[in-house]
């Protein structure tokens, strides 16, 4: 095991054990731990690749990581500093892990928006063509919705979701 996920594990369990509910949100700790669970187990990191830039950026985000549990061990405000530190942190460790790792953008209370959205095009979509026919079914509303939960609850058992206060 590398030193620095012997760290990063520790400093993790650490902060997984001290902090409240309300505190693990702040600090996004449920998108760390996902983050932590593809990049450091081996059987989850399918990033094998010969291409040095792509190590050095794994090597970055592992990093990344460590720094962010250093500074978050000792916030005492965590609700003044929880936007702050995911579009700092949290969000450039997760563009990486969704360009490499396939993950979403949909954690916390982002899905329901999310949900909102594609609710949204499958009415426009029934009204288009209960407008121009005589279909007067709720078929895409109903499809895309369900398209939507499924994929969030897919991404979310394979640990791929990360989000603001997730």
């Amino acid at each position: 095991m590398e030193e620095i996920e012997k760290e990063v594990k520790e400093r993790l369990s650490e902060l997984d054990s001290k902090l409240s509910q309300k505190e693990k949100r702040y600090f996004h700790l449920q998108s760390i731990k996902n983050f932590v669970f593809h990049i450091f187990d081996s059987k989850n990191n399918i990033y094998k690749s010969d291409s040095r830039l792509k190590l050095i950026n794994l090597k970055r985000n592992k990093e990344l990581i460590l720094d962010y549990l250093k500074k978050i061990e000792n916030e005492e405000n965590p609700k003044e500093k929880s936007m702050e530190l995911f579009k700092n942190e949290v969000k450039v460790i997760g563009e990486f892990m969704n360009r490499n790792f396939g993950f979403v953008f949909a954690g916390g209370k982002i899905k329901y928006f999310v949900f909102l959205i594609w609710m949204t095009c499958g009415a426009f979509i029934d009204f288009v063509l209960m407008l121009t026919s005589k279909y007067s079914s709720y078929y895409f509303i109903i499809g895309l919705l369900i398209l939507s939960i499924s994929r969030n609850v897919l991404k979310s058992k394979q640990k791929k979701v990360y989000g603001p206060n997730y």
